[in-house]
């Protein structure tokens, strides 16, 4: 009896291991690389003259480009849980706005540039273990308390209102001395 729980410990303290150590050094790793991705399509865009290097949509799109290379290691599961404050201007109103001047298919690409790296930082969030945990908790709890009766259509739309925030939270992060050295480094 002794034995089996020390091998249950033991094998839950090497998946803990595997979990904090490699998955999350992989997860960190597969969401720059994504990151980079973009941020190099953008560039080939500008640089086969399909939009200014100068233009306020290449520049806003690739500073929240670098800006999410540099918070990489800063984007968990906790951000479902982060309110963003609501001094701090959204830069997606300039983002939009810089849209609206560009022709339609330079538009419609950066849109998808912009969407490919929101989708890529969600698979991020909803893989991390916290936010897995939180998941099977709030699962868990809706079937007690529903006896198994299938979500409504608010908890529905209030997981993905989080999820918009959560992702607009990074914006919205004032960036301090050291993330604008990480931003040169990146940039």
């Amino acid at each position: 009896m002794i034995a089996a729980v020390v091998q249950t410990l033991l094998a839950f303290g090497a998946l803990w291991i595997l979990i904090s150590c490699c998955w999350k050094l992989y997860r960190l790793d597969a969401l720059r690389d994504k990151l980079f991705e973009l941020r190099h399509e953008l560039f080939v865009m500008a640089e086969g003259r399909e939009i200014a290097f100068e233009n306020p949509a290449y520049r806003l799109l690739r500073a929240q480009l670098n800006r999410m290379l540099a918070r990489a290691h800063r984007i968990t599961g906790l951000m479902l849980l982060i309110r963003a404050p609501e001094q701090i201007e959204n830069p997606k109103l300039a983002w939009y706005e810089s849209l609206a001047t560009l022709p339609e298919e330079t538009r419609k690409k950066l849109e998808d540039i912009e969407l490919r790296m929101n989708l890529a930082l969600v698979l991020h969030l909803l893989v991390s273990p916290i936010t897995i945990v939180i998941i099977v908790s709030g699962i868990i709890s809706t079937m007690i308390r529903k006896s198994a009766a299938p979500p409504q259509e608010r908890h529905r739309r209030f997981f993905a209102e989080e999820m918009t925030r959560s992702i607009e939270v990074l914006d919205r992060i004032p960036t301090e001395d050291k993330d604008k050295d990480a931003l040169l480094a990146v940039g």
